[in-house]
């Protein structure tokens, strides 16, 4: 991602703003995995030196220290230092491995590393997506009608694709909520299903339900508002924090709940095995189980 800061010129009260676009770019250079930037033969001796530092110990005879801040190998024995590249076949290297096989796999380490580094610097990636800011004349940063530093980050965004999978959330607990509609209602109009074991499907049945509900509002009011977050617009979030904290905190209640009365149901199966003529008087212990503990995490 390139990084664009956008410095105005003119005072801040003049409606004709000139801006001054100040790109800022890394050298062509290739990045380790500890975020340096290395040109490339510094790259290929730092990589195949880690390469080599990164190997089991099993795959030496004896191993030679790695020294990151000179991306060379040491023998410990001779405090002779090496230059670790798949062209270098001196002897004391070489033979620091156990067999053939070993070096082999570092070489082509090495060599898999060089060669990605040279594919990005012969063809870099163009880059298409980027993040900017606004700098004023007095050293600050551009900050909204809001009061808060604003970075624009809507041009790097997936927001679509995000958008996509929360319509697709949505719609498939919008399907569970559907479902499970019939099976509470046939659970609580027949008599003849009031039993214990069929009140344990409807509470287990009731929290589904309820983590459903509460996730659809949550990703439907706060997650897909947040989406249209711009300079001006100001969204539920920054209208109502505290009502979107409780409503994350429901999603999380409920979705606990899931979990107790599932653990509920299989606790009191086993109970009706381990001792089968014995009548469960009360469910509150479940009840507690259920709807109370959840809490204590949440």
């Amino acid at each position: 991602m390139i990084f664009i800061c956008i410095s105005v010129l003119q005072a801040q009260g003049d409606p004709n703003i000139t801006m001054e676009i100040e790109t800022v770019t890394q050298p062509w250079a290739c990045r380790t995995e500890r975020r340096a930037y290395l040109l490339f033969d510094e790259f290929k001796a730092d990589t195949c030196a880690r390469c080599y530092h990164y190997m089991p110990l099993f795959s030496f005879k004896r191993k030679f220290k790695y020294l990151s801040w000179l991306s060379i190998l040491r023998d410990p024995s001779t405090n002779f230092t090496y230059e670790a590249t798949p062209l270098n076949t001196s002897n004391e290297l070489i033979a620091s491995f156990n067999d053939e096989s070993y070096v082999f796999k570092w070489k082509q380490c090495c060599l898999a590393a060089m060669e990605c580094c040279n594919r990005m610097l012969s063809a870099p990636p163009i880059e298409t997506e980027y993040a900017y800011k606004v700098c004023w004349p007095n050293g600050t940063w551009f900050e909204n009608e809001y009061m808060r530093e604003w970075t624009n980050y809507s041009k790097c965004g997936r927001v679509d694709e995000h958008r996509n999978y929360l319509y697709f959330h949505i719609a498939t607990y919008s399907i569970s909520i559907v479902s499970l509609v019939p099976a509470l209602i046939i659970f609580s109009v027949y008599k003849q299903l009031q039993v214990h074991r069929i009140s344990m499907h409807k509470n287990l049945f009731m929290s589904l339900f309820l983590n459903g509900f509460v996730v659809i509002l949550f990703k439907s009011i706060v997650i897909l508002d947040e989406l249209k977050r711009s300079a001006t617009y100001e969204t539920i979030m920054d209208r109502n924090g505290d009502g979107c904290k409780i409503l994350f905190i429901l999603t999380k209640y409920f979705r606990m709940t899931n979990y107790m009365w599932m653990f509920c149901e299989g606790f009191y199966l086993h109970k009706l095995i381990a001792a089968a003529f014995a009548e469960q008087k009360s469910l509150l212990m479940f009840y507690i189980i259920g709807w109370v503990m959840p809490i204590i995490p949440v």
